[in-house]
């Protein structure tokens, strides 16, 4: 449903990583209101109406202090919060968090340095030379390594405990799939794959 002029909007409130979500008595949401779920004097960096995937409307906001527990409310990380939240609106807080990084990532030209002015929802431009940014997308690969009935399972430097994952990169300049694929296997296991299928 898109948002008509008096419906409330579903506010995606960060701090750094944290997305705030709003307790139910079965589990979390993410905020649903007429006005923002925060104290916003003083403290937001950003606050931006976005379209969703969907074609519904939400408020994107980067709070510039930590969000604080309350009796209603609970910072969480967004990667944790995957277990908490319904799918749909997990994909929604992905985009508004990577809105929110390109907005913090994009404040000065990277061509001469000025500082840019927002344009559009996901365009900024540069008074000085036009130079014109938009959020980047960056592809990658997800591997699935199999031998007969077993697959391979590799503990990243970034993992924490014990938790085990798939191979899984980004590609480089020039880089095929194919070529990407075979370069993060051999560095992340050191092994050598072919049959690579989709």
């Amino acid at each position: 449903m898109k948002m008509t002029n008096n419906a409330p909007l579903y506010w995606y409130v960060f701090y750094n990583d944290q997305l705030l979500l709003q307790k139910k008595a079965d589990g979390y949401v993410i905020p649903f209101m007429d006005k923002s779920p925060v104290e916003t004097h003083g403290r937001v960096s950003l606050q931006q109406m976005v379209e969703m995937q969907d074609g519904t409307m939400a408020m994107v906001v980067a709070t510039a202090e930590p969000l604080v527990e309350t009796d209603v409310y609970r910072p969480m990380g967004l990667r944790a919060s995957y277990d908490h939240i319904d799918r749909c609106f997990y994909d929604q807080a992905g985009k508004a968090y990577e809105i929110i990084y390109w907005d913090q990532h994009s404040r000065f030209c990277p061509v001469c340095g000025t500082p840019t002015e927002q344009k559009g929802p996901i365009m900024k431009k540069c008074p000085e030379c036009g130079n014109e940014m938009f959020p980047a997308v960056s592809p990658a690969i997800l591997v699935l390594i199999r031998k007969g009935e077993e697959i391979l399972l590799v503990h990243a430097r970034n993992f924490r405990g014990t938790f085990h994952g798939l191979v899984a990169g980004f590609l480089e300049t020039g880089e095929t799939l194919e070529q990407c694929v075979e370069r993060e296997v051999r560095e992340e296991t050191g092994l050598t794959i072919r049959n690579i299928t989709y």
